[in-house]
């Protein structure tokens, strides 16, 4: 059988087609694209064929053009073994149609026409391919996932998705084992110039998650084809209908709950009121199934209507709680997931069941990656006891780092949202001396004995307590404001074994005495009830830093004490009268001097006393 065009094909429907075609911008198109491919090997080497790389290839690209040589190619090959198609008239009637496709589109522009500029939602195009070729079964391909799943990650235009899904299913069209295409043959088929060259590959990994009508090939990893057949995709998405909503909520909480576990917050999960969650000057973390519950568990120790009771920790807790739509969308992907598993469960070892487990065995790691994802975007709420309910950012809760297959730590998510917004104080952090006065000191609750000083326990309870701050992870922040204060010379703190600290130095107690020593610093404090801080100038805080001995170096580490100091009146005395001086010289050794340039008569009685 000789075909009417035969080996000749481009230049019969070019000429048949088209008035003129102009030479330069066949040459330029064959030039751009053969700069194209060039391009994508050096950079994805797997997504180009070597013979498109050729100048022979660039030489087909001028002679086919407007037309796309593996769009012929196509036609030549795959759709002439259907029965029914015409391989002059029926490729003159595929190509005019597509002309005319994208002459009526103002939106499309591309350089070459390519099998992506297929219009499978034009009428005509289905009675030429569908129809008039027997394969009416592929409307439901064309409506589910040509113009619905790849239309929808498209997002309404004509983008990679539709024309990968356009070039895949033309090829599909004779339905035999290798009516298909592998990233590479795809790539060749629908790539611009304009492209990356990847594109077209993560589309058709897209469309793989997303269709209903998509097989793998058999005998190919990485091949893809289009049948009318449903596959387990459509088969999961019909049974998850009977998936009950309660018991997919079930399963979600308890997905999220570990991912909320860790070691920033204690976490609360669940908490059916207020009055669940325990009042504790620990930092926790409140995982709650909405936001009238957040907020109330951040507000209250009981909410219970005409017995409401403020929380007093306010700045150790917060809540958090999903997004209406977001957790609508994750109890969907978990009715999906365990759809899947239960469909798998039932495969038997008949054929059909070898090719739904082979899917499956693809399918249900993503769709578990996809519900952890989902579930995690969905408890995207932070509520504060300051009645602020914010956003944690998505590149909080999914980091670019994440590996693939890992479940995203809740509780890091809200750690770096925190810290990125400064809603917790860090590790070095404290207050100045001023605020910590105004703020905390000036509200916690006294000694009993000495009302004027404070514990240090009851500045971190008050920390905790006081509006205006931040999140208190933990006492450090209250000890470091508390040390800042002593050396700004705002307060004195006095320990359990009576030692007291200033700005100065430390006053302590040894043998008896109250002594300073000011090159003993205070560098760090218990926050407990026998830890004292009073402001300096207080009347406690001067009685616990007065000194006895005034005036007396403290002993060095190790010497032994100084003795006692000699009564009153002890020590030398002169004295120029020799009366006065012979009634000392019964008690004390006497010395003599003559002044200077005079002589001093003795009574007859001084030498011999100072003599003794």
């Amino acid at each position: 059988m000789i075909e009417p065009i035969g080996n000749e094909t481009a230049q019969v429907i070019i000429r048949r087609l088209f008035d003129h075609v102009d030479p330069a911008f066949a040459a330029k198109a064959s030039a751009d694209h053969h700069a194209l491919y060039q391009r994508v090997a050096i950079d994805h080497p797997t997504l180009v064929p070597e013979e498109a790389r050729s100048p022979k290839y660039a030489e087909r690209l001028r002679a086919c053009y407007p037309l796309h040589p593996r769009l012929i190619k196509t036609a030549e090959e795959r759709l002439r073994v259907l029965p029914d198609y015409n391989l002059s008239r029926g490729t003159l009637r595929l190509f005019a149609r597509m002309v005319r496709g994208v002459w009526d589109d103002p939106v499309r522009n591309p350089e070459i026409i390519t099998a992506g500029e297929i219009d499978w939602s034009s009428p005509l195009i289905q009675d030429d391919l569908l129809e008039r070729l027997g394969r009416e079964k592929f409307r439901a391909a064309v409506a589910a996932d040509v113009e619905g799943h790849a239309g929808e990650l498209d997002v309404g235009v004509w983008g990679h998705h539709r024309r990968v899904a356009s070039a895949l299913l033309l090829e599909s069209l004779p339905l035999e084992g290798n009516s298909g295409l592998d990233p590479a043959e795809l790539t060749l088929a629908v790539v611009r110039p304009e492209d990356g060259g990847d594109e077209p590959a993560h589309a058709l990994d897209r469309l793989a998650g997303a269709c209903w009508h998509l097989y793998p090939m058999s005998g190919s990893a990485n091949a893809w084809q289009f049948r009318y057949e449903p596959n387990i995709l459509k088969q999961i998405e019909e049974r998850m209908g009977q998936v009950p909503r309660a018991d997919a909520l079930d399963r979600l909480k308890t997905e999220v709950q570990k991912s909320f576990q860790g070691a920033f917050a204690k976490l609360l999960a669940w908490p059916p009121n207020a009055k669940a969650v325990p009042e504790r000057p620990e930092l926790q973390l409140a995982l709650c199934e909405n936001e009238d519950v957040a907020k109330a568990v951040v507000t209250y120790t009981d909410d219970t209507p005409g017995a409401e009771t403020m929380r007093t920790y306010r700045n150790a807790i917060l809540a958090v709680a999903p997004d209406t739509n977001g957790l609508e969308k994750a109890i969907q992907r978990i009715q999906r997931l365990m759809a899947a598993e239960e469909i798998e469960a039932e495969q038997t070892n008949s054929e059909g069941g070898k090719l739904a487990r082979e899917q499956l065995k693809k399918q249900i790691p993503e769709l578990r990656k996809a519900t952890r994802l989902e579930a995690a975007r969905a408890f995207n709420r932070l509520v504060l006891a300051d009645g602020a309910a914010l956003t944690i950012d998505e590149r909080f809760i999914t980091p670019p780092d994440t590996p693939p297959m890992q479940l995203p730590s809740g509780q890091d998510a809200v750690k770096a949202f925190v810290e990125d917004r400064k809603l917790i104080y860090g590790d070095t952090d404290s207050l100045f001396p001023d605020r910590f006065l105004e703020l905390v000191f000036s509200g916690a609750v006294p000694l009993t004995d000495e009302p004027e000083a404070r514990s240090a326990a009851a500045l971190h309870r008050r920390f905790l307590s006081a509006q205006s701050l931040r999140l208190v992870p933990s006492a450090t922040v209250v000890r470091s404001s508390i040390l800042r204060a002593v050396a700004d010379g705002k307060l004195a703190v006095r320990q359990e074994d009576g030692t007291a600290f200033d700005a100065k130095g430390a006053v302590y107690t040894t043998n008896g005495q109250r002594r300073r020593d000011d090159g003993r610093k205070l560098t760090t404090l218990p926050m407990d009830d026998g830890t004292g801080v009073a402001e300096v100038g207080s009347t406690t805080a001067t009685g616990w830093l007065k000194t006895s001995g005034a005036g007396e170096p403290a002993p060095q580490p190790g010497s032994l004490p100084l003795p006692p100091p000699p009564p009153k009146g002890a020590g030398p005395t002169s004295t120029t009268d020799t009366e006065v001086a012979a009634g000392y010289a019964d008690k004390r050794m006497l010395s003599w001097s003559m002044a200077a340039g005079r002589r001093t008569m003795l009574p007859a009685s001084l030498p011999r006393i100072c003599q003794r």
